[in-house]
């Protein structure tokens, strides 16, 4: 959700989902004219925040084909540059994993850990930058800079993350759990959601991997 506001503190919030946008409201307006009523503002901020629960989708054109029709009025560019950010920062959370080589001592690991209740996406850290192996991410700030600014708050909490022997840590966020462990010498980040247990999830991480590595 992309909230909006003019200079006068009105607000508008434009909806997407799978990097389409499929709803806008400000007032008693919605979709098309809820659009072109904000085009025509002088903007002065945003935030980005979850899609509620409950928008139905009622714009099925796409970002540029809708725009179109309020061309030059108001906010116009500003408004499609910040709604093309949301559209690329969600698909390239939606894009193809990285294809793992068959010979990659990974390979096996990434087979097993797709089998997992809980399981969301798999990355590899690798010189400071991150390697989506598979999955989605529910994150749209996964980015190596939000993991730069993780790590830092980690290593402030690093005595009350003790997670067993398999991890370095994990974190509860509000949409996933984050875990970081280690495989050989690989440095890999784990998402999974917040409907399994951490307790039982680690442990079959810990049998699963030890499975493989024999």
């Amino acid at each position: 959700m992309l909230t909006v506001f003019d200079e006068n503190s009105e607000s508008g919030f434009l909806y997407f989902k799978d990097a389409q946008l499929i709803e806008v409201n400000t007032g008693k307006l919605w979709g098309v004219h809820a659009l072109g009523e904000i085009f025509k503002w002088q903007l002065s901020s945003y935030t980005l925040g979850e899609l509620p629960m409950g928008i139905k989708r009622s714009l099925w054109d796409p970002l540029d084909k809708l725009v179109e029709q309020f061309a030059g009025e108001g906010a116009g560019a500003g408004l499609i540059d910040l709604a093309k950010d949301v559209q690329d920062e969600q698909s390239s959370s939606l894009a193809p994993s990285f294809q793992l080589d068959e010979s990659s001592p990974l390979t096996p690991l990434l087979a097993s850990l797709q089998q997992l209740a809980g399981f969301q996406a798999l990355f590899q850290e690798e010189s400071g930058s991150l390697i989506k192996l598979f999955g989605k991410s529910p994150l749209t700030t996964l980015s190596p800079d939000w993991f730069d600014d993780f790590y830092k708050k980690v290593d402030a909490m690093s005595e009350g993350l003790g997670a067993g022997l398999l991890l370095e840590w994990y974190m509860e966020l509000e949409l996933c759990r984050v875990w970081k462990f280690n495989y050989g010498l690989y440095q890999l980040i784990l998402l999974a959601d917040l409907e399994s247990d951490p307790d039982d999830f680690e442990d079959s991480c810990r049998s699963l991997i030890k499975e493989v590595v024999q």
